[in-house]
């Protein structure tokens, strides 16, 4: 169990990776339930394997710096635009 910080509250959640590829999801310690799909799924990264595109828009307006203040993911090496948004490109770390 952690305790990150996220648009200023503490969340203890449960980072996990592997749910589809290329893909980051939260969920909640206590009862399991999703805190947030920090990622979104882009077909043209399907083929590389260990990369995500954070959704860093909206309700998760702030995700990439939560992602990179704890260590989960890598800075962005490019931007994909996809439906009128860009997404930054991540390589995960090993949790």
């Amino acid at each position: 169990m952690k305790t990150y910080k996220f648009k200023g509250r503490e969340v203890t959640v449960r980072v996990i990776t592997s749910i589809t590829p290329n893909r980051i999801q939260l969920n909640d310690c206590f009862d399991g339930t999703p805190y947030a799909i920090a990622t979104s799924n882009i077909p043209s990264l399907n083929s590389l394997e260990g990369y995500v595109a954070v959704k860093n828009y909206s309700e998760n307006e702030g995700m990439l710096e939560f992602l990179l203040d704890n260590n989960i993911v890598e800075k962005p090496i490019t931007f994909v635009e996809e439906n009128f948004v860009s997404f930054p490109i991540c390589k995960i770390k090993t949790l």
